[in-house]
């Protein structure tokens, strides 16, 4: 939208996106005459050739590869060090397109979807995956001389951050429903709570839990703190940082004071210059 914009490029000229597994159309008669195909057969957006093989051959995980052999030779190996390395390539091209240093990291699909309905894919800040590497993209972000982050993402991920966990991904560490646990019995959750807690098969079923005894302000409150603390103690006074947690389920579910100074801001600022 932004780059339509500096380019004076009506974006009703151009067809809308979708994420490769969205429908995009359905076969019109004239299409299934001519091919044989079934009329209102859902067309999927779809994705690049290597793109889609790698996820035809099961290589959606580090440590594995597949190779195409034809008109050319392609070797497609999945890496940590390979995402990390993509990322770091997207923030050097985010941080020329954001001459004010600012930035939004989310780390998937759902953060993409939340900024999106809230409007905050919209405040002049280019929006950066960072997966399951926080702490790398953070470090990163520092280095391309970024002056504010703002973090937003599902709780489900981000509520490792309030552990001090900067690599959310499982194998790494998994300590979702004891972090709700400590926070809950800080707020004075009875034992019965807590024990359901740490027996709780996902964040969304720990809030439900949390709405039932009244406590979810408080442990939300206490756990976007403690991801907050964790995030200034990344940074080390580098850069201004944000945080902000959600739920597909529950919708906005907490926001450090620095997240909503940050997005209050650039509010202002897109105000006045527009």
């Amino acid at each position: 939208r932004e780059i339509l914009e500096k380019l004076e490029i009506d974006p009703a000229l151009l067809p809308p996106l979708y994420e490769s597994c969205q429908v995009a159309g359905r076969i019109t008669a004239q299409a299934a005459a001519a091919t044989g195909l079934i009329p209102g057969t859902p067309v999927v957006a779809g994705a690049g050739d290597n793109a889609a093989a790698a996820v035809g051959t099961g290589v959606v995980e580090a440590g594995k590869a597949f190779t195409t052999l034809g008109t050319s030779g392609v070797v497609e190996p999945m890496s940590e060090q390979a995402i990390v390395d993509t990322i770091g390539v997207e923030l050097r091209q985010a941080a020329h397109a954001s001459p004010d240093g600012r930035l939004i990291l989310t780390p998937g699909n759902y953060g993409m979807d939340f900024l999106a309905a809230q409007g905050l894919d919209g405040l002049g800040a280019p929006v950066v995956r960072c997966s399951n590497f926080l702490g790398e993209a953070l470090d990163m972000a520092v280095a391309e001389g970024f002056g504010a982050v703002l973090l937003v993402g599902h709780i489900g991920k981000l509520v490792k951050l309030a552990g001090g966990i900067m690599n959310t991904h499982s194998r790494m560490a998994d300590c979702r429903t004891e972090l709700f646990c400590a926070h809950a019995a800080a707020a004075g959750a009875p034992a019965a709570l807590c024990r359901a807690l740490l027996a709780a098969p996902t964040t969304d079923a720990c809030i439900a839990l949390l709405d039932a005894e009244g406590l979810r302000a408080p442990v939300l409150d206490s756990l976007t703190a403690a991801a907050q603390r964790h995030l200034e103690r990344r940074a080390a006074g580098a850069c201004q940082v944000g945080v902000e947690l959600f739920s597909n389920e529950y919708g906005p579910l907490g926001i450090s004071p620095a997240a909503r100074q940050l997005i209050e801001q650039w509010r202002n600022d897109g105000t006045t210059n527009g």
